[in-house]
């Protein structure tokens, strides 16, 4: 009895919240096999090893309904083989899509002819096969919110995938999107609220 956790030192040992365990009870991925005389859920090594296995799955972006029956897979490996290479088939077109939204920014970074905002450490260099990060400068913008949808819209993109495009951006750039943001002239709570839905 004295290697059983309770779901709080559960929790911390995993940095998991108790809600995000609680879940996972309902859900039959992870029952404690103990309960103290207060009925409290109390967790072995079992289950410990069950959580670490479950939150290695979850670090590969493998869906809960998955991960249960990989938890489950004991003898017949060829139902874990299945979901695992269907996860692989996911992230190859995830990677797909990523490098071609990046694409796409480089492109239309390089139609605007913008001027490069000042830095006092000097210029950063580039990273290999990306362009010079050039942003517009507030007070010498050549292009206000308006032309840039107008200019997205006619590289065809659609209201969804310019979402996605303001997503990829904050991802990957959180601080030029900003500044590219700001130098659009959009308004200070709007362009909040572009990032947080960015970021959703």
């Amino acid at each position: 009895m004295s290697q059983d956790l309770t779901i709080g030192q559960l929790g911390r040992q995993c940095h998991l919240s108790r809600a995000t365990l609680l879940y996972y009870d309902r859900l039959g991925l992870l029952h404690p096999r103990n309960r103290s005389g207060g009925n409290y859920r109390l967790y072995g090594p079992d289950d410990v090893a069950r959580l670490q296995r479950l939150c290695f799955y979850r670090a590969m972006g493998i869906p809960l309904r998955d991960i249960a029956r990989l938890l489950d897979c004991t003898v017949d490996a060829g139902p874990a083989a299945a979901i695992l290479q269907r996860r692989l088939e996911s992230l190859e077109r995830e990677i797909a899509s990523r490098q071609e939204q990046q694409r796409q920014i480089v492109r239309l970074l390089e139609q605007l002819a913008v001027h490069k905002v000042p830095s006092r450490r000097g210029p950063k260099a580039p990273r290999p096969g990306t362009a010079s990060p050039t942003l517009i400068s507030q007070e010498n913008a050549m292009v206000n919110k308006q032309r840039w949808i107008e200019i997205m819209q006619a590289a065809g993109f659609t209201e969804q995938a310019m979402q996605q495009w303001h997503r990829s951006f904050e991802t990957m750039e959180p601080e030029a999107h900003q500044e590219f943001l700001e130098s659009l002239g959009i308004p200070t709570a709007e362009i909040t609220r572009i990032r947080e839905a960015s970021r959703a």
